[in-house]
C-alpha cells in the first residue's frame, strides 16, 4: 500500500508543481516589415528580375499569449496570433503578342495598354507562438531576451491589383496551387517590461521572424518569408 501511494504521489508530482507556477495572459499587437528571400534551384535567372520588381510592405499581427513562470527569471510562452505577411510586386502590363498585322512576332509594347500593374500579396497565417523568455532582473523596469520556434498555419492569400487607380481585391486558397500549409518559423527578440502594480504589466519588443519552410512546394525558386517588427502588449498576472 505504501509503495502504491508513493508511486501515485511521484506520478502526480509534476501536476502539483505545475499548479504552483505563476502564469499570466497577454494581449499583443504589432507591425512588421515584411518581405521574402528568393533562392534559385535552376539555371533560369529569374531571381534578379523578380527581386528588382518587388518591395517590402508593413503588415500587422495581433493575438494573445499565455505565459508560465518556470523560475524567478525564466518563462515559457504560447498563445495564438493572426498574422499577415506580404510584399508588393510591379509587373509590366503593356505587352501583347505581336500579330501579322504588326509585321513581327513575340511580345511587343502596346501604347494603348497601361504601363504597369501593381500587385500586393498578403499571406494570412495563424501563429502558435512557442518561445522561452529570460528576464534579466526582477525590478519594476526589466529587460529580457526571447527565442522561439513556432508553427504557423497558412490560411489564405489576398491579392490586391492596382491598375491605373482601379483596385480589385481577391481572396484565394493557394494551398491547391502547391503552397505549404504548415510553416516552421524561428524568432528572436529583445525587449523590456514595466510593472504597473501587482496585477498589470506592459511590455514592448523588437522581434525578427524567419520562415524556415518555403512558401511553395516543387518550385525551382524557394521563397522564404521574413519579418522585422515591433510588438506591444499588456500583461495580466493570473497567480
Amino acid at each position: 500500500m505504501k509503495l502504491k501511494l508513493f508511486t501515485l504521489g511521484f506520478l502526480l508530482l509534476p501536476v502539483f508543481l505545475f499548479s504552483q507556477l505563476k502564469s499570466s495572459f497577454d494581449v499583443v499587437a504589432g507591425l512588421d516589415y515584411s518581405f521574402r528571400i528568393l533562392n534559385e534551384n535552376s539555371e533560369t535567372p529569374v531571381v534578379p528580375i523578380r527581386e528588382s520588381n518587388e518591395k517590402a510592405r508593413i503588415k500587422a499581427r495581433f493575438g494573445f499569449n499565455y505565459n508560465i513562470q518556470v523560475n524567478k527569471k525564466l518563462f515559457t510562452k504560447t498563445g495564438l496570433r493572426l498574422a499577415s505577411v506580404g510584399y508588393l510586386t510591379k509587373e509590366s502590363s503593356n505587352l501583347r503578342w505581336g500579330s501579322e498585322h504588326d509585321g513581327m512576332g513575340g511580345f511587343i509594347n502596346d501604347p494603348n495598354l497601361p504601363d504597369e500593374v501593381k500587385l500586393t500579396k498578403e499571406y494570412f497565417f495563424v501563429e502558435v507562438p512557442l518561445a522561452v523568455r529570460y528576464q534579466l532582473s526582477e525590478s519594476k523596469f526589466s529587460l529580457f531576451v526571447e527565442a522561439g520556434l513556432s508553427p504557423n498555419i497558412y490560411l489564405t492569400t489576398r491579392t490586391k491589383q492596382d491598375l491605373e487607380g482601379e483596385v480589385t481585391r481577391v481572396f484565394s486558397d493557394n494551398n491547391v496551387l502547391g503552397f505549404t500549409r504548415l510553416h516552421i518559423v524561428g524568432s528572436a527578440s529583445v525587449g523590456a517590461n514595466y510593472t504597473l502594480n501587482d496585477n498589470w504589466q506592459i511590455f514592448g519588443q523588437p522581434i525578427a521572424r524567419y520562415h524556415f519552410t518555403s512558401l511553395t512546394r516543387g518550385n525551382p525558386v524557394k521563397e522564404n518569408l521574413y519579418t522585422l517588427g515591433l510588438e506591444l502588449g499588456v500583461r495580466r498576472f493570473l497567480k
